[in-house]
């Protein structure tokens, strides 16, 4: 156990929330027929959304000074994969996807959970790969944990600029 008991610390401001919810509005003017609402501050996702005849799981991210092209992988911890991964096995959403905003450069990247990228290929390897990752600039060993990495070519790129 970690010296944080079951729970780590959120780093998540009133900021991130207000990004968040901006980044929600581009998604309903992306799928016009969609419906998204929050969840709850310590659910494992940031938000639902239901469009037509599926439902799933949002993770939205805000990279204010980074571009696509600064990282070849979007990373996420394995832990938040697993729970989303496990909730569409279990059929109690259809899919997760994971949204990347960098508003600098009027980027919105949505990835969308298909169990075939975990696949391995004719070639015995997998687009997608664990590895241990994080972040080391908050003196949290925490922050340090297995994680998924996800390549940026597999996430759909949107210019928000005609999304807002």
């Amino acid at each position: 156990m970690n010296t944080y008991g079951n729970r780590r610390p959120r780093y998540e401001t009133r900021t991130d929330r207000n990004s968040e919810s901006r980044v929600r509005k581009m998604l309903c003017n992306l799928y016009p027929t969609s419906e998204i609402t929050e969840h709850p501050k310590y659910h494992s996702f940031d938000s639902t959304i239901i469009c037509k005849d599926r439902e799933g799981w949002l993770e939205i991210k805000i990279r204010p000074d980074i571009g696509k092209n600064k990282y070849p992988t979007y990373m996420i911890s394995e832990t938040k994969w697993e729970t989303g991964k496990a909730a569409v096995e279990s059929k109690i959403i259809t899919t997760f996807m994971i949204v990347v905003f960098y508003p600098t450069y009027h980027q919105l990247l949505v990835y969308t959970y298909k169990l075939e990228d975990e696949k391995i290929d004719e070639h015995g390897e997998c687009r997608i790969y664990r590895a241990m990752g994080g972040r080391n600039d908050r003196n949290d060993k925490a922050d340090q944990e297995p994680c998924i990495f996800i390549p940026i070519w597999m996430f759909e790129m949107f210019d928000t600029r005609s999304l807002t």
